[in-house]
């Protein structure tokens, strides 16, 4: 895994100027699913959309982190076989991913981002929240405290208006909204079910990139559908990787004005370096001429 703790602060002379709506920002799909299960039985053929912890994610360059939590004793209701297999339950938020879940305490989750800020203070995380179950709301106000001190306001947060070098100087670099979409972030971005090989979800962002929002983050979801049938995720996101990391990597994804890159498995691929390549391209005033080939333009 290659190391990328700083990569924002490494390029703040270079991206300081500008907004996080100009670059490619490398995200997590999922990001909490590590060890995902469905029934406590099917894992990451289907459910287990990331192989790190969330730090490791951080660590590996993902600035966004598409988190998702529900109440195990709510889980655990739903599902005969987890009732089976689960004798006594801890009264926790857990992470999850569609029907599968894990044994990750959503607070936990919440620690490892508030260690990775004091560890790396410049750093600009970005966070969209899902609980479900036993007062969500509640929940959500203590998810805020638990992030502690860097956490922004999202009434002023203007993250597609405020230049990167004011949100570092002002030291609330972790920005969290409630799940999908804010005035700040469209989550929901460009996705869908039926997009599922690297082709189709190519031809969907060609379809929809000019109606994403100038005024706000925008997520573009590379993730393939959640499925049992065909090839397992694993190997879904090889394809993806694959697919995709070479476009970032030459320009060829410049004309289509790219933001939050969510994405499965960070870290065991290279998504960030892929998103870095890409906006050096873009600081550089590189473009495209034909796919591959790159001139000043």
């Amino acid at each position: 895994m290659t190391d990328y703790k700083n990569w924002m602060t490494a390029r703040e002379a270079e991206m300081g100027p500008f907004t996080l709506r100009d670059f490619a920002i490398p995200g997590s799909h999922d990001a909490g699913s590590k060890g995902a299960k469905v029934l406590a039985i099917f894992g990451n053929e289907a459910a287990e959309a990331q192989s790190l912890t969330v730090k490791a994610q951080l660590e590996a360059g993902s600035r966004y982190l598409d988190l998702r939590a529900k109440w195990l004793p709510d889980i655990i209701q739903e599902n005969f076989i987890t009732q089976v297999l689960t004798p006594t339950t801890p009264k926790v938020w857990v992470m999850k991913h569609g029907p599968a879940w894990t044994t990750t305490n959503m607070f936990d989750v919440l620690k490892e981002i508030r260690e990775f800020n004091a560890a790396h203070p410049k750093e600009i995380i970005l966070i969209t929240l899902s609980i479900e179950g036993n007062n969500p709301d509640a929940a959500y106000l203590e998810a805020q405290k638990a992030i502690g001190p860097a956490l922004m306001d999202e009434s002023t947060a203007d993250l597609a208006g405020r230049s990167i070098s004011n949100i570092m100087a002002s030291k609330k670099v972790i920005y969290m909204q409630k799940w999908p979409d804010s005035d700040n972030l469209l989550r929901t971005g460009i996705y869908s079910n039926a997009a599922y090989t690297p082709i189709q979800i190519y031809q969907l962002l060609k379809e929809k990139y000019n109606t994403m929002p100038s005024d706000k983050l925008w997520v573009w979801h590379i993730a393939p559908p959640y499925r049992f049938l065909g090839p397992s995720l694993q190997r879904m996101v090889q394809f993806d990787f694959d697919y995709f990391a070479p476009k970032l990597k030459s320009g060829e994804l410049l004309p289509y004005d790219l933001n939050i890159v969510n994405c499965d498995y960070v870290g065991a691929h290279d998504w960030a370096g892929a998103c870095i390549e890409h906006n050096d391209h873009k600081l550089q005033g590189l473009r495209p001429t034909a796919p591959g080939h790159i001139s000043l333009g």
